[in-house]
């Protein structure tokens, strides 16, 4: 694996994230474990449910920038259309 790969990094980085995971889920649900112990665990769980969730959401957006710009590229026309809140409306028409 290349060092200089994001995507590979970022693979790998999701991987660990997810076994962390699974693995402070179990331990958060063990009933054998002291109760602070089982809340240590669930905030590790909760952390890393947290950056995994951060990761895949930058990946999305890449991923929307990547067809965003190869649909500018190719010349295809897009309309761009602004959304309303519909209290902002409301309040407009008022």
């Amino acid at each position: 694996m290349e060092a200089s790969d994001p995507n590979k990094l970022r693979d790998v980085e999701i991987k660990r994230l997810a076994e962390l995971a699974e693995l402070a889920y179990r331990n958060a649900m063990d009933a054998e474990l002291k109760m602070k112990t089982r809340e240590n665990w669930y905030q590790k769980y909760t952390n890393a449910v947290l950056a995994l969730n951060q990761l895949l959401k930058d990946l999305q957006y890449k991923d929307y920038e990547d067809r965003l710009r190869a649909l500018e590229k190719s010349g295809v026309r897009m309309r761009r259309t602004v959304l309303i809140p519909a209290e902002f409306d409301r309040e407009k028409k008022s």
